[in-house]
């Protein structure tokens, strides 16, 4: 048996969520709410402990209409937040903000009465919402507007299909950002020489971070993710599990970065686990995009994003030789579409390549 009381806050204040799990029924949830928070956990523990009670005697009645005993929209994530999400997403954190935003917007709404012309007046606060970056206050992409509405999508869908709480998904209703032509900003030899100065003088964690970024082309929560038994020192390569794609790959990274990795890992105690763990506990992540924007800003760099970081791996690769087929393959693209952001790069090669076959026949 657990018996849980969270407390919920929005903008319409404080509410209190219990949870509790007792084995042969299934978990079961409900909110409190009151103009007066304490009276809400007040009646919140007199009915966790009235049905804590009833399952330990068998006396318990499930829900027939309503096994969750979810009503409101706020209830509903809650519950996807804690049964399904930290299951089935590999970087199930990322997710936590965008639980958040949407509690508060529609957190009050009931499941049944949610619509499309709600869900697309939260579309246009979130195209419109400012948010504060080290940079100053600015709009959010259409790409993170995007991940926005997938999120909740994910959440109603589950309403739909497990739950049976609803018929339709509302946000089916609602179109999607167009998403702008994807970024094709490189650094340049410069570029890429300075901010590794700037990395090296933050920190060890910090350059170990950019040189396996540089030279592995993993993305931003790959590298962050990595545990030891993720590292192949014999073959100098690291192992990026469970990825962006639901695919595994493994990448080169060179004698000279997986000596970096296996100094730092030994400098730092680090026998398993998390490589880049927190200071404060040894066991959470560290926190390291505030650290890599800061250096990219006092590199001097203009526009230009952790992500891009990625990109240059890739041009590098291009300018090199390496066809679309092999940039998509290390980048673990499941298709050629983001490896064509590079052709222009790879068509000098591949001109060359032509020419020194084809110049041996003459007509």
């Amino acid at each position: 048996m657990t018996k849980n009381i969270y407390e919920i806050k929005n903008k319409y204040g404080k509410a209190y969520k219990v949870q509790i799990r007792h084995k042969g029924y299934k978990p079961v949830y409900k909110t409190f709410k009151d103009s007066d928070p304490k009276k809400a956990l007040k009646e919140a523990k007199i009915w966790a402990d009235d049905v804590e009670l009833a399952m330990r005697k068998g006396t318990y009645k499930e829900f027939a209409d309503n096994d969750y005993n979810i009503e409101f929209i706020s209830e509903l994530i809650n519950y996807y937040d804690i049964e399904v999400a930290r299951f089935k997403y590999a970087h199930y954190e990322k997710y936590k903000v965008m639980f958040e935003w949407w509690k508060n917007q529609i957190g009050h709404i009931r499941v049944k009465e949610l619509t499309a012309s709600q869900l697309t007046i939260c579309k246009n606060i979130l195209k419109n919402e400012k948010i504060k970056k080290k940079s100053g206050e600015v709009l959010r992409s259409p790409n993170t507007v995007n991940k926005y509405l997938m999120c909740l999508s994910a959440v109603l869908t589950y309403a739909v299909n497990e739950l049976e709480l609803i018929e339709i998904n509302p946000m089916s209703k609602v179109a999607l950002m167009d998403k702008p032509n994807g970024r094709t900003r490189f650094g340049s030899t410069e570029e890429m020489d300075a901010l590794k100065n700037e990395c090296k003088n933050y920190s060890d964690m910090i350059y170990l971070f950019y040189a396996l970024l540089f030279k592995t082309g993993g993305r931003f929560n790959e590298v962050r993710h990595l545990q030891v038994k993720d590292i192949d020192k014999e073959n100098n390569r690291v192992y990026f599990l469970d990825t962006k794609n639901h695919t595994h790959r493994s990448v080169y990274t060179g004698a000279d970065v997986m000596k970096l990795l296996t100094d730092y890992m030994k400098n730092h105690n680090i026998e398993s686990g998390y490589i880049f763990k927190s200071d404060r506990n040894g066991v959470e992540l560290a926190y390291i995009k505030g650290a890599m924007e800061e250096c990219i800003k006092n590199a001097g760099l203009k526009n230009f994003h952790i992500h891009d970081i990625r990109h240059t791996f890739a041009s590098k690769m291009a300018e090199e030789g390496a066809s679309l087929l092999e940039i998509a393959e290390v980048l673990g693209q499941k298709s050629l579409t983001v490896a064509r952001l590079y052709s222009h790069l790879t068509r000098k090669h591949t001109e060359q390549l032509v020419a020194s076959v084809m110049d041996k026949y003459e007509f």
